[in-house]
C-alpha cells in the first residue's frame, strides 16, 4: 500500500506500529555500509593518485566526476534493472561492480584506468541504493524514517573506516593493496547474508508504480542534491586540504579527515532517537544551521584544534541531512519506491559531479581555502528548497495534526 503524505506525517508524530528488524533489514544496513566503504575510499586515495600519476587538483576531481557519472547512468534507469533482474539480482551485480571498480582504481598506472574504475564503482553504487532503499521502504512502511536512520548510522561505518584503511596501508604497506581489504569484506558480507531476500522479483514491478513523482518529491530531491554536494566536498577534499593547504604530513592529514565522518556518525546515532519523537520536518532546518556553523569554525579556525573541532561540528550538523532528506523524499513519493530511490541516485550523482569538480577547478586557480566557499552556498540552497517542499506538504501536515 502506498504511504501517503498524510500518513507519513502522522508516523513522524509518533503514532506508528512497533518497528521490527529481520535478516533482510540488517542485510540492507550492511550493504549500505559496504557501499560507503567503496565510495569513501576515493577521497583518501586522491593524494596517492595525484602523487603516483602526476595529477593536478582538477584532474584528480575527475575521478569523482567519473564515479558520479556511473551513478547517474545507472540511476537514470535503475527501476529497469529491478524489473529485469529483481532486487536480489541487482544486489549481486552491484557487489561485482563495486569490487571490479575498486580493483581498477588501486592497480591503475594511468588516469584513464583509475577513472574507469571510479565509473564502475558508481554503477554499482546506484544499483545498491536502488535495491536497498526500496527494500527498506517496502518492508517497514510507516517506520521507514527509523529504518533509514539506523541504516545510515551503520552506513557511516564505511566512511569512517575508509580513511583508516588507506592510512594504515600507506604507513605499513602500499596503498594499492586497499582492494584486498575491500574484496575480503565483500565476500564476508555475501557469506553472512546469502539467504537475505530484498523483494521485487524480476518483472514484479507494477506499471502504476512508474507514475510521475510529485513537486514536493523533487523539492526534497533538490535538498538531497545540495546537501550531498556540501558533504561530498568535505569528504573528498578534507585530506587534501590538510595535506596541500595546511602542510600536514600525508598520514596526519588522512587521520584528521576522520573528524568530519566521526561527527556525522555521532549525529546519525542521535538522529534515530530524535525522529521517534520529533517530526523530520522540524529537525531539518536546525540541522542545516549547525552544519553551516561548524564549517565556518573549521574554515576560519586556523590549522590546529579549533579547525578540527569545527570539522567535527560540521559533520555533526550535516550527518543527518541525507537520512532526513531521503525520508522526506520517500514520504512524498508514496508507493513509487523503485523509481524514487533510483532518482535519489541521480541527486547523489549531480552532487558528486558538481562539487569536487568546482572545488578542484577553483583550487587550481586559487587555493582550497577559497574553493571551500561553495559549502555554505550549497547549504543555503538546501534550506531554500526544503522550505518550499515543506510548504507544499503543509496542507497534509495540518490535516494530520502534524
Amino acid at each position: 500500500m502506498a504511504v501517503t503524505s498524510q500518513r507519513f506525517d502522522s508516523d513522524l508524530a509518533g503514532t506508528r506500529p512497533v518497528f521490527r528488524r529481520d535478516l533482510t533489514t540488517y542485510a540492507c544496513y550492511f550493504l549500505l555500509a559496504l557501499l560507503t566503504l567503496f565510495m569513501a575510499m576515493l577521497g583518501p586515495l586522491t593524494p596517492a593518485l595525484m602523487s603516483d600519476l602526476g595529477l593536478g587538483f582538477k584532474q584528480a576531481s575527475l575521478h569523482s566526476v567519473a564515479q558520479a557519472s556511473g551513478i547517474a547512468v545507472t540511476g537514470a534507469v535503475g527501476e529497469r534493472f529491478v524489473r529485469r533482474l529483481g532486487r536480489n539480482g541487482c544486489v549481486h551485480l552491484s557487489l561485482l561492480l563495486l569490487c571490479s571498480g575498486n580493483l581498477l582504481v588501486c592497480l591503475a598506472t594511468h588516469p584513464a584506468m583509475s577513472m574507469t574504475g571510479a565509473f564502475v564503482v558508481g554503477c554499482g553504487a546506484a544499483l545498491t541504493l536502488t535495491a536497498s532503499n526500496a527494500a527498506l521502504a517496502e518492508r517497514h512502511g510507516v517506520n521507514t524514517g527509523i529504518a533509514y536512520g539506523e541504516a545510515n548510522i551503520i552506513a557511516y561505518l564505511g566512511i569512517v573506516t575508509a580513511p583508516a584503511v588507506v592510512s594504515l596501508l600507506t604507513v605499513y604497506g602500499n596503498w594499492r593493496w586497499t582492494f584486498v581489504v575491500a574484496i575480503s569484506v565483500t565476500l564476508l558480507f555475501a557469506l553472512v547474508f546469502r539467504t537475505a531476500s530484498y523483494g521485487a522479483a524480476p518483472n514484479a514491478m507494477r506499471r502504476e508504480e512508474a507514475s510521475k513523482l510529485g513537486f514536493a518529491y523533487w523539492c526534497f530531491w533538490g535538498f538531497l542534491a545540495a546537501s550531498i554536494a556540501a558533504e561530498t566536498t568535505l569528504l573528498f577534499w578534507t585530506a587534501a586540504y590538510f595535506d596541500k593547504q595546511l602542510g600536514w604530513a600525508r598520514e596526519a592529514a588522512l587521520m584528521a579527515s576522520l573528524a568530519f565522518p566521526a561527527g556525522s556518525l555521532v549525529a546519525r546515532s542521535m538522529g534515530v532517537f530524535l525522529v521517534r519523537r520529533i517530526p523530520v520536518q522540524q529537525l531539518v532546518l536546525p540541522t542545516i544551521a549547525v552544519g553551516a556553523a561548524g564549517f565556518l569554525l573549521f574554515r576560519f579556525g586556523g590549522s590546529g584544534p579549533v579547525a578540527l573541532a569545527g570539522l567535527v561540528v560540521a559533520g555533526f550538523g550535516m550527518g543527518n541531512l541525507y537520512p532526513f532528506g531521503i525520508t522526506l523524499a520517500m514520504g512524498a513519493a508514496g508507493g513509487n519506491r523503485d523509481t524514487a530511490t533510483a532518482r535519489v541516485s541521480l541527486a547523489s550523482a549531480a552532487a558528486m559531479i558538481s562539487a569536487p569538480l568546482i572545488v578542484g577547478a577553483i583550487a587550481d586557480h586559487a587555493d582550497l581555502a577559497t574553493a571551500f566557499a561553495v559549502v555554505p552556498i550549497y547549504l543555503t540552497l538546501a534550506a531554500i528548497v526544503t522550505v518550499i517542499g515543506l510548504r507544499r506538504q503543509a496542507p497534509a501536515s495540518v490535516s494530520a495534526g502534524g
